[in-house]
């Protein structure tokens, strides 16, 4: 990775995610011709084929610093070095998104019934901390939806600033001490 390049941070939380990881892939010329270097966390079963990718792209493409990932126990350093995150809207990574106060480029897990990251995702949309793209569980049509998206983005500094604020708002570090306090003060009402 090069010191002071802005970087695309490409996560599919713990286990990764094909269907991004196949978008990204295809991504990656336009994100190196904006001058972008991509941090891409694959999981353990899809790194070596995430690798070899980026390695072919690599030989054509000018430009294209990435670095291939199964996963890091350093995601608060990983979020920090960052400019921008594609992430999976699971409560963790939101959480940590919101802590580094990052914008981001949310594509939920698509296959839960009750789509619950759709509706982490939709608070930090709705707040302009991130934007939302559906996963319809294909690489090439996720490609074509995040690709007009995340070229915007890659391209404005200030709506990426403007958004890393508004999640940096959603944070609550003291999260842990007010429902602690709740759930103390609401056990002094319980009969015993």
């Amino acid at each position: 990775m090069e010191a002071g390049r802005r970087t695309l941070l490409v996560t599919g939380a713990s286990q990764g995610a094909r269907t991004i990881n196949e978008a990204v892939i295809l991504l990656a010329p336009s994100i190196a011709a904006a001058g972008w270097q991509i941090l891409h966390l694959a999981g353990a079963a899809e790194c070596e084929r995430v690798e070899a990718a980026y390695a072919r792209l690599a030989g054509g493409t000018e430009g294209l610093r990435y670095k291939v990932l199964a996963f890091t126990d350093r995601m608060p350093e990983a979020m920090t070095a960052c400019d921008l995150i594609v992430s999976r809207a699971g409560a963790s990574s939101l959480a940590e998104i919101q802590a580094a106060g990052k914008p981001s480029i949310l594509l939920p897990y698509p296959f839960h019934k009750d789509r619950h990251q759709w509706h982490n995702a939709e608070v930090l949309v709705n707040r302009g901390a991130a934007l939302l793209v559906d996963d319809v569980k294909d690489g090439g049509l996720n490609a074509q939806a995040l690709q007009p998206v995340l070229d915007g983005l890659l391209r404005d500094d200030a709506r990426r600033e403007a958004m890393g604020r508004a999640a940096r708002e959603l944070d609550r570090p003291d999260a842990g001490e007010v429902i602690a306090r709740a759930l103390w003060e609401g056990s002094e009402h319980v009969e015993k």
